[in-house]
């Protein structure tokens, strides 16, 4: 038993030495492809894109977009037939992925987590709008996304912030109900607390933990009941799977923590909590204004502690009127999807005459230094804390 215990110590020790050195390694690339120099501005036209005066166009009534890159290293991009409106998008813009037309093409897009350094570039004819498409926040990109080798290349980005040439939601949106739909909800009157005996859910995929949730929902599950679903916590439950939905209709909160603090980022766990008419609790520290219902969940930074985060839960969950307060949006705003690829925003972007001839100076520096991920801000030591941090999540996890 002595000698088992010895070397089940001896490959935890190994095991954990491995995880470090290949963290380090990956921060120590990652610092060297970012070219440090962090500002805590946000002014992203003024920094990071050069105008000019003319802007040459291709006068035609339909446009050609091509997806030059793969999409997260795979060939397949979703909603190639451009699914829009009729008349709006659908009958103006086309979407392929053969190269060989590329001088033919109005756009041609690069998804950004799949611009390596060796990649090769195609062409380029001066009607052509080059576009850096991007939907995830830096923490999630792979370190050698662009950097310097693109400067003064890209002349759109098309992402999750607010500040890009063409600003696109990943998951959701929301959009003002019509009289008839107001009217149809005002009549159901409908108590979003019924049904729901249990307290609080997690589901945790990612074991990452650059924007410490788990340090926060641990801490809260000193004062508080919280289930923990995923790959990460101690209960299964297939995503979106009708069981798992049963499952999902008994709690009153869900956890919709980020994995990293990230200018404009909404996680999707925010989304599927109010399509399941769940209250999520957020861990935001900026305002997401404009981006997600009003008064539609709790933040924890809105409380001294945790204790008080759970002190408050548990008064939310005691009176219906209270929690029915944070479905009040459902009054005024239904939820849209903005799922796909995004192929007709681009397409109407392709006709707008307003948008100046202008090329992105730096776009490794807007993605990263602009941004307000704490694991990429080289002005704070986050990425040797996060390392620790992610040590102590493999100890836990082996202990556990």
């Amino acid at each position: 038993m002595a000698f088992r215990n010895i070397m089940k110590s001896a490959v935890t020790r190994r095991l954990l030495i491995l995880i470090v050195i290949v963290e380090i390694i990956f921060i120590i690339i990652g610092l060297m492809a970012i070219e440090v120099s962090h500002t805590e501005s946000v002014g992203f036209h003024d920094s990071f894109v050069q105008t000019f005066p003319h802007r040459e166009w291709r006068n035609t009534t339909r446009k050609r977009i091509l997806a030059w890159t793969s999409f997260w290293f795979t060939d397949y991009w979703c909603d190639m037939s451009i699914k829009g409106e009729p008349g709006r998008c659908k009958d103006r813009c086309e979407v392929t992925r053969d190269r060989s037309l590329v001088a033919e093409s109005d756009a041609v897009v690069f998804h950004f987590p799949d611009v390596l350094p060796w990649s090769r570039l195609p062409p380029r004819t001066p009607d052509q709008v080059w576009v850096l498409y991007n939907l995830e926040p830096p923490p999630r990109q792979i370190w050698y996304t662009g950097g310097s080798p693109w400067r003064n290349i890209y002349n759109w980005t098309m992402s999750y912030r607010k500040d890009s040439t063409i600003f696109v939601r990943p998951y959701h949106g929301y959009e003002p109900l019509d009289e008839e739909e107001k009217i149809k909800v005002k009549r159901e009157n409908k108590n979003f607390a019924e049904g729901r005996y249990k307290t609080a859910i997690a589901t945790v995929s990612d074991c990452y933990d650059d924007a410490r949730r788990y340090k926060y929902t641990f801490e809260l599950m000193k004062y508080i009941d919280i289930d923990i679903y995923g790959s990460c916590g101690n209960k299964e439950c297939p995503q979106w799977k009708p069981e798992c939905e049963n499952i999902h209709k008994l709690y009153k909160f869900q956890l919709a923590f980020e994995n990293a603090y990230c200018k404009d980022y909404i996680t999707e766990k925010y989304w599927e909590a109010h399509m399941r008419k769940i209250i999520p609790v957020v861990n935001w520290k900026t305002d997401p204004k404009g981006l997600v219902f009003p008064n539609s969940y709790i933040n924890i930074w809105d409380f001294p502690d945790m204790k008080s985060v759970a002190e408050y839960m548990k008064k939310v969950a005691s009176n219906d009127t209270l929690y029915n307060s944070y479905f009040e949006w459902t009054k005024e705003f239904k939820m849209n999807c903005h799922c796909g690829c995004h192929w007709c925003v681009l397409c109407d972007a392709l006709f707008n005459t307003d948008i100046p001839a202008q090329v992105i100076t730096d776009p490794m520096q807007w993605a990263i230094s602009m941004d307000t991920c704490k694991m990429w801000s080289s002005s704070h030591p986050t990425e040797v804390d996060s390392t620790i941090q992610r040590v102590k999540r493999c100890i836990f996890d082996m202990k556990s």
